[in-house]
């Protein structure tokens, strides 16, 4: 009888996995199913959204009267957590009674704290004085909900900035650095135009701050599961623009004397610039369709003068990553288009753009990744008129639309529809499809936030519980390969390379022999590409493990795994 741990618990896998492909692939649960209904979540203005990865739990985030800052919960059938009550995350951020349109309708940024709650970064006026009615100073703060409706960071959040007495604030981005932290960037701190960089752990702890003499107008451009921070800032007053790469320890990582920013756009937070999956970023300018892609090292690689999509300035509003280091761009310029530019900067549709949307029809647009490559379209269209909808369609990385050729009617209403111009209000599911929220003005009745849901194939109100189910072809199960673990045996350290052919959740973890788990290395969404991690024979808790044999298993979506054999010299 073979006793061996590591193999009886790859054959418990291997039976979860068996019993989880046969389970009932889509359910229909609390997402509206038509295109005149919604969820209603509360009266409130200016909603965000957080979709969890392991979960795909959905947290919204909105602004209420009482200059309140709340959020809700909801499970991905669109059934309500926390008992459906809406938990207070600040109660004093006069957020409600600054015109925000002064500030391109931008508040803050929410992301998954990767536990099943969100962490939630503002600027707040709580201790702001006006002018007219304009604010002339405010302050950046922070807060975390857990996945119970818990505020962790204080009752009404906390503050990261210089107090308010010092100046104007203004927040460039916050993004997840996929190591159980995240980072703030933001300009104000010190000096008016000093820019300040910070990394918190997921209990709100100050890592590390790094600060910008020049750092005006400094933005957060994108951050990568191998720990790397893009940054950008500068352009105003004289400021040269300047780039700059740091890892996890706040260490820079390219010279400070690059010239030109890494391609991004602060006017839609939350969108513009992305990981090429190869130590560079990828992204596309403020209002002009011009792509560049910068390097590991920092250098342009479309070259000085970029790739220009579409010739002067224009209206963009969608972004989203490729899934193999290129970037999807959609605008509005005698309709909706939609253009693919490659990580080697070839073109992939039409001269032009894809057109989404005929001419007369296009309001706004909006696209996520779809998990397979290709993204979902959200955006408004007039042929109804006078009632306003929403139209969604999925295109595949050829220029293939997936969905009905007319798209799919996403929502409609008699009622004005205020929809969110920031790309924080349409996310993926994790499944393919996509969630929205937005505000809908009902005679009477104020502000409504409302949120819905379609499914990767085009279905309202489908939850996908199985990769069976996703339908134009998906693949049965999801690929994994290794591809190597250099040097084994090791004695510092060692590199695992993998690949994966569909996106998922990635768990790369280190085993003893007698079966127990000694460190995650990846546990994480990755889309299709090559990774590389490295172990330098340590534990979770950074404590060095002995001499000995060890067991590396990869897995996507804790289905299919590989596991291989590591040897460990001291």
């Amino acid at each position: 009888m073979n006793n061996n741990p590591v193999l009886a618990r790859s054959i418990l896998w291997s039976f979860i996995f068996f019993a989880f492909v046969s389970w009932p692939a889509a359910l229909q649960a609390g997402w509206p199913t038509t295109p005149d209904s919604a969820l209603f979540v509360d009266f409130g203005l200016y909603p965000y959204l957080a979709v969890d990865e392991h979960d795909q739990s959905i947290t919204v985030v909105y602004i209420a009267e009482a200059n309140r800052l709340l959020a809700k919960k909801y499970d991905r059938y669109g059934d309500p957590l926390w008992g459906g009550n809406a938990v207070v995350l600040a109660d004093t951020t006069r957020l409600f009674g600054v015109d925000l349109s002064n500030l391109g309708n931008q508040w803050g940024a929410v992301v998954s704290d990767d536990s099943g709650g969100a962490i939630v970064c503002w600027e707040d006026f709580r201790h702001a004085s006006f002018d007219g009615g304009l604010p002339l100073n405010n302050e950046i703060y922070l807060q975390r909900v857990d996945v119970n409706g818990q505020v962790r960071y204080g009752t009404n959040g906390r503050r990261i900035s210089t107090p308010a007495s010092e100046g104007w604030h203004e927040l460039g981005d916050m993004k997840p650095d996929y190591h159980g932290g995240f980072v703030v960037g933001y300009y104000g701190d010190t000096t008016m135009y000093a820019g300040a960089l910070k990394r918190f752990n997921i209990n709100g702890n100050l890592m590390w701050e790094r600060y910008f003499r020049e750092g005006f107008n400094l933005d957060v451009n994108a951050t990568d599961i191998d720990g790397n921070i893009f940054v950008s800032y500068g352009g105003a007053f004289g400021q040269p623009n300047r780039r700059m790469k740091l890892n996890l320890n706040g260490d820079f990582l390219w010279p400070d004397t690059l010239d030109g920013k890494i391609p991004g756009s602060k006017l839609y937070r939350g969108g513009g610039a992305f990981s090429d999956g190869q130590g560079g970023a990828i992204g596309v300018g403020d209002l002009r369709l011009k792509i560049n892609r910068v390097d590991s090292t920092g250098q342009y690689v479309f070259g000085p003068n970029w790739i220009d999509l579409g010739g002067g300035q224009q209206v963009i509003i969608g972004y989203a990553p490729d899934g193999v280091g290129g970037i999807y761009v959609a605008w509005i310029n005698n309709g909706s288009r939609l253009q693919r530019v490659t990580a080697n900067g070839s073109i992939s549709f039409i001269q032009g753009g894809l057109i989404i949307v005929p001419d007369s029809l296009s309001g706004f647009n909006f696209i996520v990744p779809d998990e397979e490559n290709g993204v979902v379209f959200l955006g408004v269209d007039k042929r109804n008129q006078p009632i306003n909808s929403l139209y969604a369609q999925r295109v595949d990385s050829t220029g293939q639309l997936l969905w009905d050729s007319t798209g799919i009617e996403f929502h409609s209403s008699s009622q004005n529809l205020f929809f969110a111009n920031s790309a924080r209000s349409f996310y993926p599911d994790k499944r393919g499809g996509a969630v929205y929220v937005w505000v809908q003005q009902a005679a009477g009745f104020g502000a409504r936030v409302m949120l819905k849901q379609i499914s990767h194939n085009g279905i309202l109100g489908e939850v996908i519980t199985s990769l069976q189910e996703k339908r134009n072809g998906a693949k049965k199960f999801k690929d994994i390969t290794l591809n190597s673990i250099f040097p084994n045996p090791f004695n510092g350290l060692t590199t695992i390379e993998f690949s994966i052919n569909e996106s998922g959740h990635v768990r790369v973890e280190v085993y003893d022999i007698l079966g127990k788990m000694i460190n995650t290395l990846i546990d994480h969404r990755l889309y299709p590409n090559t990774y590389r991690v490295k172990w330098n024979g340590t534990s979770n808790s950074g404590e060095s493990v002995n001499s000995g044999i060890y067991f590396c298993r990869l897995s996507v979506d804790t289905k299919n795994a590989i596991i291989q054999k590591l040897v460990f010299i001291k």
